[in-house]
């Protein structure tokens, strides 16, 4: 069953082996190029960069910054590593399969380039930050598609919208702006039966009170 099963992928999804590694060695050759032009390290990631061509499969790429300001070292070197560098120590421990913590162990966090939040009184790598100033700009952007009467002229529709503007920003922690959303729903629509802003707006403001 196996054998067949195999057959079967090679010939009908994936390709023969030869086929997945010429695949494999063109992508790590594009890489190559690409990280030659960029100040960063081009890799293609996913079922792509492994050589899978499969349909409906979108394509990862990973730009990673050529920072020469960190090591990252494991608990077995740990103890040898005398770098005058920003040190991270790998932690594979409670994470999920191929994934990984970098904890700083010696370096300034508040390095605007690496970002890093405190996690169990530890301080580790992490792109929280730098992904929720992205959600930020995005919601932003949809904040003033939704402002657009040609967009959504329906009083109803609207006020939803900004409903679940203010979800979204009470999702990154964006209280103030959850708010506003929630206040200019009520005021497009105000029917405190069908519309859950009002309900939402009164929480925000019991736990500020």
């Amino acid at each position: 069953m196996s054998i067949w099963l195999y057959n079967y992928l090679c010939h009908n999804i994936v390709g023969s082996a030869d086929y997945v590694r010429l695949i494999r060695l063109i992508t790590a050759s594009k890489d190559q190029i690409m990280s030659s032009r960029l100040s960063a390290t081009h890799i293609t990631s996913g079922s792509f960069g492994e050589g899978l061509e499969l349909n409906g499969s979108d394509c990862d790429i990973m730009i990673l910054p050529r920072h020469n300001d960190l090591v990252v070292t494991d608990q077995t070197k740990l103890q040898v590593c005398h770098s005058s560098r920003s040190v991270f120590l790998l932690e594979t421990n409670d994470v999920k399969p191929g994934f990984a913590y970098l904890r700083v162990i010696k370096g300034n966090t508040k390095n605007s380039d690496v970002f890093c939040r405190g996690a169990q009184g530890q301080e580790y790598l992490s792109s929280h930050m730098h992904n929720t100033r992205n959600y930020q700009e995005s919601l932003g952007d949809l904040r003033l598609t939704i402002e657009e009467d040609y967009f959504i002229s329906d009083i109803a529709l609207k006020a939803a919208a900004y409903d679940c503007l203010g979800v979204a920003f009470q999702i990154i922690g964006d209280t103030e702006a959850a708010r506003e959303a929630f206040v200019k729903s009520t005021e497009i629509y105000p029917e405190q039966f069908y519309n859950r802003s009002f309900k939402r707006l009164a929480i925000l403001n019991s736990c500020i009170d």
